[in-house]
């Protein structure tokens, strides 16, 4: 029964009674119980999700709020025990006021309450949050509140309220989860003279729900309720969890105080600046350091030399207590520490130009993993990463420190084509969406070229292709590592096959391409049957990256960065054989992209080149017929095979 999405706990446990007790009595229970047949498949149900929202200081949006939730999940097979742990995650703002819960046999209303059993808040524990494998250091909490009885057939109830000091980033409502859902409720007490704005996206697209508007003494009630959701199931290649959910988002747009107040994108952007005024200030140090970095790579783009410097000199860490989860440290101070978060690394990077004159703004973004955004709903919380926008002919150019393995020019998948926010000197901003790179510009070439047991590899990586391979090139031991991985990413298939030999041919300084050459042994590529031999050219192209999919689906097929990926197979045919047979070409043009394959024959020598250019990075529901067709065109090469004979042979 998690308040919010789950997030991975860390060690260091800690039973307080920091919370005040629960109601000092409970209701009777409701007639909501559910027959396990109307939720076929499910563990538990969510017989009602309710919360109350009213805010501290009906003038003054940044005094923060109050929410109070209550929920009753029933528990149908001996998987939905664990819905009897509650979850509550608490921020540096937030504190957990009073919790209480209690575990009862489903019945109709008016039966007798049989075998209750009830706990409080002092039997509440408190974990520190610990992700990304210590990437991540914060102040953040992990409340835990185990609720007796939570069996099989029995209903559990949870009542808490959290209290929280801002409300400039007021956490969306989700109506939905991970098991059935009867009825799910928002309730917020707008007070008097203010206006709130909303957002609902549902599903994979964004949509409308209207409250229902109810006078209230000081203001108005608005309430927002769906009732009978399905789970929300991720598909493969799916969506991630955070874009299917069924979700609300709050901001405050007007109140008489002005504080906390956000009525439209630029006055988010002026909050931002706030928080990042008088840090950029560099000398002595990084002046030394930058000047003597800038001596050795006199030519290209000194914005590029400079995104260089401080991706490759400071590492990523988080370390966010208190307003440190919005307010970055001063750039000298990161410079110093050789390390910083997003919004760290940005800040230094940002001084940097400032300093050599290159003007660059920050840019707020909204990653894939983050959730649905909304327009129309400008608040600090539709973000959860900064960037560089660095302005270029109208438009901009985007860079990101924190991709180590990232070219200047390039942004990681996890933030093209998504909204972002440039915040611009001025007081203005404005949302953009980020570009999603061409597929030319990931580029997958391989060319194996076969002389009897011997083979040369090369390969050439662009854009994307080229991530995976930058870490072996830092690494001590290069040359054994990247052997080891020629052998597994692409030797895999070849029986019998070992590397010999292997190396970078060229490291270029712009980060965004890389060319491998290998020689490898293959004694049994080719094998023999009766007087023919075949060398099949699928144990050198791979296979082919099927996406496998229901043939009914609800969400989008994403397929992850477009790109092209080249195979070519040349074989030299040896002096006493000839050939005999080769695939024919093949052509196919789908909604995902184009494959097509093409031989070529000469005296002594065969040529097999494979190209998927796939242009698409996601495909619709009704659209997967063609994909299906795609992968079937691209799989089936896979087993066909170049056939040779002897040259006596008719």
């Amino acid at each position: 029964m998690n308040a919010q999405p789950c997030v991975l706990l860390g060690a260091g446990l800690a039973v307080l009674s920091a919370c005040a007790h629960g109601p000092a009595a409970w209701p009777p229970p409701v007639d909501m119980g559910l027959p396990p047949d109307r939720a076929p498949g499910a563990d538990a149900v969510h017989l009602s999700r309710t919360a109350e929202l009213r805010f501290l200081d009906h003038s003054d949006p940044s005094a923060g709020y109050e929410l109070t939730v209550h929920e009753l999940v029933q528990v149908l097979t001996p998987g939905g025990r664990a819905l009897g742990r509650v979850l509550i995650p608490l921020d540096y703002w937030t504190r957990l006021e009073s919790i209480a819960g209690r575990s009862y046999l489903a019945q109709s209303v008016g039966a007798a309450m049989s075998s209750q059993l009830v706990a409080d808040g002092k039997d509440v524990a408190f974990f520190p949050v610990v992700v990304e494998g210590g990437a991540h250091y914060s102040d953040n909490r992990i409340a835990i509140f185990d609720v007796p009885g939570a069996h099989v057939g029995r209903v559990v109830e949870v009542r808490y309220k959290v209290r929280s000091r801002q409300s400039f980033a007021l956490a969306p409502w989700t109506f939905d989860g991970a098991i059935p859902t009867r009825r799910s409720r928002l309730t917020v007490l707008e007070p008097a003279g203010w206006k709130l704005i909303w957002g609902y996206s549902g599903g994979d697209r964004s949509g409308s729900l209207a409250p229902v508007i109810a006078p209230a003494e000081g203001g108005r009630w608005l309430t927002w309720e769906q009732r009978d959701l399905p789970a929300v199931e991720e598909e493969p290649y799916g969506l991630p969890p955070a874009q299917l959910l069924r979700t609300l988002q709050l901001a405050v747009a007007e109140a008489p105080s002005g504080r906390g107040v956000y009525g439209d994108w630029s006055a988010v952007g002026r909050f931002y600046r706030s928080l990042t005024a008088g840090l950029g200030g560099v000398t002595g140090e990084v002046d030394r350091d930058l000047a003597q970095h800038l001596a050795a790579h006199p030519n290209g783009d000194e914005a590029d030399a400079i995104y260089r410097f401080v991706r490759n000199r400071i590492r990523y860490v988080a370390i966010r207590e208190g307003i440190g989860a919005l307010k970055p440290h001063p750039a000298s101070a990161v410079y110093a520490a050789r390390f910083g978060d997003c919004k760290d690394m940005v800040t230094l990077l940002l001084a940097l130009y400032a300093k050599r004159g290159i003007t660059a703004f920050p840019a707020l973004v909204s990653t894939r993993s983050h959730g649905p955004f909304h327009a129309d709903v400008p608040t600090t919380s539709a973000f959860d990463h900064v960037i560089v926008a660095i302005p270029r002919e109208g438009s901009y150019r985007f860079t990101d420190p924190t991709a180590r393995n990232h070219a200047f020019s390039m942004l990681p998948w996890e933030v093209q084509g998504q909204q972002a926010l440039v915040v611009i000197d001025d007081g203005r901003s404005e949302i953009v969406k980020l570009p999603i790179a061409a597929a030319e510009a990931n580029r997958h070439e391989v060319t194996w070229h076969v002389r009897g047991d011997v083979a040369t590899l090369g390969i050439r990586l662009e854009g994307e292709a080229v991530i995976p391979w930058r870490p072996l090139q830092r690494a001590e031991d290069a040359r054994r590592r990247l052997i080891r991985a020629l052998e597994t990413s692409y030797a895999s298939d070849l029986d019998g096959a070992a590397v010999d030999d292997a190396g970078w041919a060229e490291v270029p300084a712009s980060d965004d391409a890389l060319t491998i050459r290998a020689t490898v042994r293959v004694p049994r590529a080719t094998v023999a049957l009766g007087d023919r031999r075949f060398i099949g050219f699928g144990q050198f192209f791979g296979v082919a990256p099927e996406v496998r999919v229901p043939a009914e689906r609800l969400s989008p097929v994403e397929l992850g960065p477009p790109g092209v990926w080249v195979h070519r197979l040349i074989v030299d045919v040896p002096a006493d054989a000839r050939i005999e047979r080769v695939p024919p070409p093949v052509r196919v043009r789908t909604a995902g992209g184009r494959y097509e394959l093409r031989v070529e024959t000469g005296p002594g020598r065969v040529e097999i080149t494979r190209v998927m250019d796939r242009q698409a990075h996601r495909i619709a529901p009704n659209e997967l017929g063609e994909l299906r067709r795609f992968n079937e065109a691209y799989a089936s090469h896979g087993r066909d095979a170049v056939v040779l004979a002897p040259v006596n042979l008719p």
